[in-house]
């Protein structure tokens, strides 16, 4: 564009030129849409005869190319965040079903884990359960035992003391008196 108003500015110098500006203007009129066919030769002829009319020309084209260019830049750029937001929408959805899985996977893994020990300690209490009863069955008997011994042992010893003992020497009331002297 800026080689275009270099060049168009050259030709403003010369009668050609100023003739092949307005020749360029009406093109570039026309492919703004200004085409319709009753205003067409006042429109060349404005163009042919008024410089500012030229340069106006010049610059609605030059405007229209940049909002052209920016339409075109936005729409890629917009294709392009579009296609990103798309990839990275995909990428967080995949992360999250391996995310899901995996957690899934360490829940299983833990339940399992957890039932295993509990069936550990289970089996931990009945065993402790079962020596502790064993415990108290041999406490009991064994109280048993000594409560019955004890109470034959105080009848027996006792039978067997008057039978193992000579016979014991009663004594007779004390006869000695002291005397007194009279």
């Amino acid at each position: 564009q800026w080689q275009e108003q270099k060049a168009f500015e050259k030709r403003e110098r010369h009668l050609s030129g100023k003739l092949e500006n307005a020749i360029a203007a009406v093109r570039h009129a026309s492919a703004l849409g200004r085409d319709d066919s009753k205003g067409f030769v006042a429109m060349a002829f404005n163009f042919l005869t008024s410089s500012k009319a030229r340069a106006d020309a010049l610059q609605r084209l030059h405007a229209a190319q940049r909002n052209g260019l920016s339409g075109r830049q936005k729409a890629d750029v917009g294709a392009a965040i579009s296609k990103l937001k798309r990839d990275q929408q995909t990428a967080f959805k995949a992360h999250r079903e391996r995310f899901n899985a995996k957690r899934d996977s360490l829940k299983a893994d833990q339940a399992d884990e957890k039932r295993d020990l509990r069936q550990k300690w289970q089996d931990r209490h009945q065993e402790r359960e079962r020596v502790l009863s064993v415990v108290r069955r041999m406490e009991t008997i064994k109280q048993e035992r000594t409560t019955s011994q004890e109470a034959s042992r105080g009848q027996y010893r006792e039978e067997f003391n008057k039978a193992a003992a000579p016979e014991k020497r009663r004594r007779k009331g004390r006869v000695r008196k002291r005397q007194i002297d009279e």
